[in-house]
C-alpha cells in the first residue's frame, strides 16, 4: 500500500484572517532547508529534496534534479475529485479541465495526477515548474536557483490548492518533506505501509534512504524490494474506458496506480492546443511469483484501449519510477512507451 500519510488525509487549512491566494514572497526562502539527495533508478542520476514554507507558513516539500533546471511540487487532494465507481477515465479527467487549464497558463512545465486502489478517495498532483528565468540585459535568460524556486512555488501553492478544491470539493494541501520521504519508500516496499498501518507512528526515514535497496529489472516487469510491479503505457487517454479496469481490484495485487499526465505540447496544432497527454497504469504485487496475476491488467480493458496500452517491454524501472508521483519524469518521458523503453 502506498501512502503519503499515515492516517486519514489531514490539510492544513490557511491562517485566520489571511485571504485565500495571498503570498507573501518576500518571507518565503529564510527557512528553506535540504534533505539530501537521492537515486531513483531508471529516471535520474540524482533527485535533492528540499522544504520550505508556502505563503500560508505551512511546510512544503519540492525535488530538484541535482543538475539543476526541474523542479517538482506535490499535493495530496482528498474528497469526491478522485474516480468515482463506474465512471470513465474520460469523465474523471474532464472534472479536472479548468484546473489544469488554469495552470497551463503559470509556469508549470508538466502536471501528473495519480490515483491509487488503496487510497481511492485521495490523488496526489505533481507539479514540474523549470528554472527558466526572465531576460537578463544581455539578452541571455537568468539562471533561477532553488532559494528562488521556493519563493516562486510557494507563492503559487495557496492558489493552486484552491483551485482544485473549488473546482472539485474536497481540502487540498501541499506535501511535507516528511510524507514525500514516507510515501515515496512506501511505493518502493509495500511492506513499509503495511508495518505501520493507518494510525500507527511514522518511522524515521531519510530521503537519501527511500530508494529500493534491490532493484532487478526483467524484459516485463521489475522487482523492487520485496515486490513486483509492471507498467503499461499509452499516449492519449482512453477516454470511455471505465478508471475501475485500470485500478483492480485483485486478490493478489498489493496496490495499483493509474496516473495521468499533462505536459506543454511541443508543436501545437489546430487539434491539440498546446497540451500533450499520456497516460500509465502499474499493478504491484508483494512477490516475485504473482508475475501471471500481473499479467491480467489487459485482460479487463476494451478491445480500443488494449490497442493503445503497451506494456514497457525493457523500461519497466524507468516507467515504474516515472509513476511514482515526484513529477520530475513527466517532461522528459512522456513518450511514445517504445522511446522511454529505449533509455
Amino acid at each position: 500500500m502506498s501512502r503519503f500519510s499515515s492516517g486519514p488525509t489531514a490539510v492544513a487549512a490557511p491562517p485566520p484572517g489571511k485571504p485565500k491566494g495571498v503570498g507573501i514572497p518576500g518571507r518565503l526562502s529564510s527557512r528553506l532547508g535540504s534533505h539530501g539527495v537521492s537515486r531513483i533508478p531508471g529516471i535520474a542520476p540524482g533527485l535533492r529534496l528540499h522544504e520550505a514554507p508556502d505563503a500560508y507558513g505551512r511546510p512544503f516539500a519540492f525535488v530538484s534534479t541535482t543538475a539543476g533546471g526541474l523542479h517538482a511540487v506535490l499535493i495530496e487532494y482528498a474528497g469526491e475529485g478522485a474516480p468515482q465507481p463506474g465512471e470513465s477515465v474520460g469523465a474523471w479527467v474532464a472534472r479536472w479541465e479548468n484546473v489544469i487549464a488554469e495552470l497551463r497558463a503559470s509556469p508549470v512545465l508538466g502536471i501528473s495526477v495519480t490515483t491509487e486502489l488503496t487510497r481511492p478517495r485521495v490523488l496526489r498532483f505533481a507539479l514540474t515548474y523549470t528554472e527558466a528565468g526572465q531576460p537578463a540585459s544581455t539578452g541571455r535568460r537568468r539562471r533561477v536557483g532553488v532559494p528562488d524556486m521556493a519563493v516562486r512555488i510557494g507563492s503559487q501553492l495557496p492558489r493552486i490548492c484552491t483551485l482544485l478544491e473549488a473546482n472539485a470539493g474536497g481540502r487540498a494541501a501541499p506535501l511535507s518533506a516528511a510524507s514525500v520521504t514516507y510515501g515515496v519508500r512506501a511505493t518502493f516496499d509495500p511492506s513499509v505501509a503495511e508495518l505501520v498501518g493507518d494510525s500507527g507512528p511514522r518511522p524515521a526515514l531519510r530521503w537519501r534512504d527511500v530508494a529500493p535497496t534491490t532493484v532487478r529489472e526483467a524484459w516485463d516487469h521489475v522487482v523492487h524490494d520485496r515486490a513486483t510491479s509492471v507498467t503499461w503505457a499509452m499516449s492519449g487517454l482512453p477516454g470511455d474506458e471505465p478508471a475501475a479496469a485500470l485500478l483492480g481490484p485483485a486478490p493478489e495485487l498489493a496496490n495499483a496506480r493509474l496516473q495521468v499526465f499533462f505536459r506543454r505540447a511541443t508543436r501545437p496544432t489546430a487539434h491539440q492546443d498546446g497540451l500533450a497527454t499520456a497516460l500509465t497504469a502499474t499493478s504491484t504485487a508483494p512477490a516475485d511469483e504473482a508475475v501471471a496475476a500481473l499479467d491480467a491488467l489487459p485482460d479487463r480493458l476494451s478491445q480500443q484501449t488494449r490497442w493503445g496500452l503497451r506494456r514497457v517491454y525493457g523500461g519497466q524501472a524507468a516507467a515504474f519510477a516515472a509513476t511514482a508521483g515526484l513529477g520530475i519524469a513527466v517532461p522528459g518521458q512522456l513518450k511514445p512507451p517504445q522511446v522511454v523503453a529505449a533509455r
